[in-house]
């Protein structure tokens, strides 16, 4: 499981869980999420976070994700994530796959949206597409991005 750390909001709940790693960070990756690993134990920012195996926290997200449906009257998910194309769907949906939940997975999630794409079209004269950059520029509000519950609370107020 490449994925370190998981997150989703609907509204006002929200879901976070950091992943034990099976192997090294590589330093590019760390110093992108500020997540290590000694081999036990995972640090975001040096400090010592509670992490748990990957199937874990892929079947308490899919249980996130069924308590959401049944907010919203059993309708199906859609997930967007910004750059979701490139990084986030793939890398979920072959996780999924890895761990033997991804029937699972499409029985609940219908869609994805990547909105890197979504915002481009709508805003092509912008410099920049980095979520963050967003956020300032709509919002003027400034986050730690690659934080996965900030980028997902700060990317449902720019949609």
């Amino acid at each position: 499981c490449e994925i370190l750390e998981i997150a989703a909001v609907y509204m006002n709940l929200s879901f976070k869980r950091y992943i034990l790693p099976r192997k090294a960070i590589s330093p590019s990756a760390s110093a992108l999420n500020n997540l290590t690993f000694d081999g036990q134990y995972l640090y975001y920012k040096t400090k010592q976070v509670d992490a748990i195996p990957c199937v874990q926290a892929l079947k308490e997200f899919l249980v996130f994700l069924h308590q959401v449906s049944k907010i919203m009257n059993n309708s199906y998910i859609f997930l967007a994530a910004h750059n979701g194309d490139h990084f986030d769907f793939k890398h979920l949906f072959r996780t999924f796959r890895e761990v033997n939940l991804i029937d699972a997975a499409l029985a609940i999630v219908y869609g994805c949206l990547d909105s890197l794409l979504f915002l481009r079209e709508l805003y092509p004269k912008l410099l920049s597409h980095k979520q963050e950059d967003l956020v300032k520029n709509f919002l003027g509000l400034e986050y730690t991005a690659h934080n996965a519950l900030d980028d997902a609370k700060f990317l449902q107020r720019l949609l």
